[in-house]
């Protein structure tokens, strides 16, 4: 069964990265920023671990700047050894990782300090299953995060039903650059 499920997994990843463009997330950078900087607010949230985007990822570079100068605290994934990421303070000098994407430096920021957590994701469905690029990072590191956790996809990535795995850790929210889209994930 779970081999089964890899695979249907794995075949949805190829499918939307050869859908996804360039072109569309620097189009839509704008509009993914305001969508995330309400639900910083609809949620209270002071203190946000955000991925820094990369790719054809929907951009997070606006949202970073607007948060900063709303006086939001950022952090941002970096990997370490044995596939472990942990959350470091968003401040000053970022290096490129082993995996492409721009990491911080900075202090690491422990699970209950962030308020709220962003990831990315390359599809959602109305029951709070992401679709990573597969490396599990952030489902481990969603173990001891305790807190409201959102993707961040393009409008037609937010599906009705994905294949799912019992390591799988659901987000609560999906944002799109045209809405905030509250999910119901399954216990």
């Amino acid at each position: 069964m779970t081999e089964i499920v890899s695979e249907a997994k794995a075949k949805l990843r190829t499918q939307v990265l050869s859908n996804r463009s360039g072109i569309v997330a620097s189009e839509t950078a704008s509009q993914i920023g305001t969508q995330l900087l309400k639900l910083c607010s609809q949620l209270g949230a002071k203190s946000v671990g955000i991925y820094l985007s990369f790719g054809s990822e929907p951009v997070t570079d606006v949202f970073v700047v607007a948060a900063k100068a709303a006086g939001i605290s950022l952090s941002a994934p970096r990997t370490g050894p044995d596939s472990t990421m942990e959350f470091a303070r968003l401040e000053g000098p970022s290096k490129s990782s082993e995996l492409g994407f721009l990491q911080p430096v900075g202090e690491i920021v422990e699970p209950d300090e962030l308020d709220l957590i962003i990831a990315p994701a390359l599809s959602i469905d109305l029951s709070g299953n992401r679709l990573g690029r597969g490396g599990g990072f952030f489902d481990r590191y969603l173990e001891q995060f305790d807190g409201p956790v959102a993707g961040v996809v393009y409008e037609n990535e937010l599906v009705p039903n994905l294949p799912s795995e019992a390591h799988d850790k659901p987000v609560q929210y999906a944002v799109t650059p045209s809405k905030i889209q509250a999910l119901t994930p399954k216990q």
